[in-house]
């Protein structure tokens, strides 16, 4: 009557990128943010006490974010554990937790400045 249900991760898709179609606004983001020089980024994390997440990434989170009117550092975490193209920008599902106060990281304060927010 029924398919078997099961929550066994071998039986949930692993490859996120099947499920965001090729036109897609996270794409985009993803392409744009990938094209940007990373001299951009070490400039804004010199590096010091412990390993940060991956600038880049979380420049897409963040820029992707706002395209979605999400502004809360919470709310983006959340999103990324529960939403597929958030999760695909991440690289991990639902790994990424809040880590700084979105307002106040070093690379959305460049952001501010190169977007005129």
């Amino acid at each position: 009557m029924y398919n078997p249900l099961s929550m066994d991760p071998l039986g949930l898709p692993m490859d996120l990128e099947e499920d965001i179609p090729s036109h897609h606004l996270v794409r985009v983001v993803n392409t744009a943010v990938n094209r940007l020089d990373d001299t951009i980024f070490s400039a804004a994390y010199p590096g010091g006490d412990r390993d940060n997440y991956h600038a880049k990434m979380l420049t897409k989170v963040i820029i992707y974010a706002y395209t979605q009117r999400l502004y809360s550092s919470r709310q983006m975490a959340k999103t990324v554990r529960e939403y597929i193209p958030f999760m695909w920008l991440a690289g991990r599902p639902g790994h990424y937790g809040s880590k700084t106060k979105t307002g106040q990281s070093p690379i959305t304060r460049r952001l501010a400045h190169f977007f005129c927010f």
